[in-house]
């Protein structure tokens, strides 16, 4: 299925709604039109909402890092991620502690009420 993404801020977070296959060079262009939001709505907060039908192979998931930095991810961002198809976790598994060890922002919640939570908490 080829990838698509949806945008929108509500007030609170700016969320994206993406489905489909994915890959490195999808997961820049819809993070670099995040970015975009973010600065237009000056809120850092995402919330990502992903229906994946082929994840990410586990050298993109590496490759993230790079991409946060290229896009000027960093500690201002706060942003919460749930994938809905559990077959392909283990490679956003895998980003997620990628960018935790570099530093940079990214949680995997097992449900958008969780990470919704997280994300508005002002802690």
């Amino acid at each position: 299925m080829e990838p698509r993404y949806a945008i929108n801020y509500n007030g609170q977070y700016v969320e994206v709604v993406s489905v489909g296959s994915k890959t490195i060079d999808f997961a820049r262009e819809m993070l670099s039109e995040v970015t975009k939001a973010c600065r237009e709505h000056e809120c850092f907060r995402v919330l990502g909402v992903a229906y994946s039908t082929d994840g990410l192979s586990i050298s993109e998931g590496f490759d993230h890092a790079s991409l946060f930095q290229e896009l000027g991810i960093g500690n201002r961002y706060k942003i919460a991620w749930v994938e809905a198809n559990r077959d392909v976790l283990e490679p956003i598994e895998f980003v997620e502690n990628v960018l935790y060890n570099r530093g940079l922002p990214g949680r995997l919640f097992a449900s958008i009420e969780e990470a919704r939570n997280w994300l508005v908490d002002p802690a």
